[in-house]
């Protein structure tokens, strides 16, 4: 697992510690973060997926929810959301997102950079999945 970095700790100042502990309270889902890695194995380089943070204290936020898409047998379940979490986690756009919220686990994938502020971090997600 990769190790975030620290956000500017000589600029934070009590008033942000104060504000951080404010927003991270509210968070009462956990995620789990893959990322993707090359490996050359045997001359082929495929993408393998590599755990680089597990069980972080997040909190889920519907940004917007479609109706689902039924096709023949098949029914296509696609929405944006955001997740807000502590900024020294560096999550990369196209990461995978697993959520645990009210014992239900949701998967998403990151799709844009994270908007970082010195209390927390923003992450455009999009869950796309078939039910």
């Amino acid at each position: 697992m990769e190790r975030g970095l620290r956000v500017r700790d000589e600029a934070v100042t009590p008033a942000m510690t104060r504000q951080r502990r404010a927003i991270e309270a509210t968070y009462t889902d956990t995620c789990s973060v893959y990322g993707f890695n090359k490996v050359r194995e045997d001359g082929i380089t495929k993408d393998t997926k590599v755990l680089r943070f597990e069980n972080i204290k997040c909190a889920l936020s519907q940004k917007s929810l479609k109706p689902t898409a039924q096709t023949g047998t098949v029914n296509n379940i696609s929405y944006d959301a955001k997740l807000f979490t502590a900024p020294e986690h560096i999550i990369t756009p196209g990461c995978e997102i697993r959520i645990s919220r009210l014992g239900r686990e949701y998967r998403f994938k990151s799709t844009g950079e994270a908007f970082v502020y010195e209390t927390h971090q923003e992450i455009m997600l999009l869950r796309d999945e078939k039910a």
